[in-house]
């Protein structure tokens, strides 16, 4: 039984019935908050949604937030980044029931393909430990390496899909989906010379406005690490925004280049309430 779990959850359960209406009427959010999530269970991601229409939160998107001259109080928009599969099945029901707005970052080399992300394979941890790499320094390492050392366990084995282009296409039918860039590859652009830095930005936009036929507006910072560089590169692509890892609140002068996110922990309603009216940490992921 893990106690952090539990004591957590109660502290959450006596704040979203004690403080957190008071917090609602009298401070409400300042701002915008912009969620983060890569894969989220149906259920959980249902009761989010049905908590942020009770309570009449503005829920928008990232073009949206970008365009405005002021921002309402207690805005949220709602991101994913990567592109999984399971954002079909669990995530784009509820958009369709709720008619709420969803931003999907794609890495867009990956969607269409069986290849999983590095980090998904099952036996990544072997790779890891065969080499003696820690994480942070399996991410510098180039993709042909990267492939070449799960290469050499032999297996093909993963737990996580990536969308289907035949996925995308039905999604982007919706008025509520919102698709954007995360990048080509998902490569840490920190290990990246300027030209590689430029083909992830520059060729994922390109490539996903070609798929969809739409303008894509908004780029993801991949891992979210970024210098100055990328920023500029980001600029001159033509995007209008990116979204970075970096946990807050965004406000009229954030950045627009440099919005804010946070990943409230789904794990109940009581939690994810109390963590975006900052009543509780929103790095409680236990």
């Amino acid at each position: 039984m893990n106690w952090k779990i539990i004591f957590n959850e109660l502290i959450s359960r006596f704040l979203y019935f004690t403080i957190l209406p008071i917090y609602r009427k009298f401070r409400p959010i300042k701002g915008c908050i912009i969620l983060l999530y890569h894969k989220i269970p149906k259920y959980k991601f249902e009761r989010i949604v049905k908590y942020l229409k009770k309570h009449s939160y503005f829920v928008t998107s990232i073009d949206e937030l970008s365009r405005k001259n002021c921002i309402p109080n207690n805005t949220i928009i709602i991101t994913f980044d990567d592109g999984y599969k399971s954002l079909y099945k669990d995530v784009f029901p509820i958009v369709k029931e709720y008619k709420i707005p969803v931003t999907i970052y794609l890495t867009s080399d990956y969607i269409g393909h069986d290849e999983p992300f590095w980090w998904d394979i099952e036996l990544s941890r072997k790779i890891r430990r065969k080499n003696n790499y820690s994480h942070a320094e399996l991410k510098k390492l180039p993709n042909n390496i990267k492939k070449q050392k799960i290469l050499e366990l032999k297996t093909n084995s993963f737990s996580n899909g990536l969308l289907s282009w035949d996925e995308v296409y039905e999604m982007n039918k919706s008025e509520f989906i919102d698709f954007q860039s995360h990048s080509k590859t998902h490569s840490c652009l920190l290990y990246l010379s300027t030209k590689e830095a430029n083909d992830e930005i520059v060729g994922s936009k390109k490539e996903l406005e070609k798929k969809l036929n739409k303008e894509i507006t908004s780029f993801s910072y991949p891992f979210g690490d970024f210098n100055d560089e990328h920023v500029d590169i980001v600029k001159k692509a033509g995007y209008k925004s990116a979204v970075t890892t970096r946990c807050g609140i965004n406000i009229l002068n954030t950045d627009e280049y440099k919005f804010l996110r946070m990943t409230p922990t789904p794990h109940s309603v009581y939690r994810f309430a109390s963590s975006i009216h900052g009543l509780i940490s929103p790095d409680e992921y236990d």
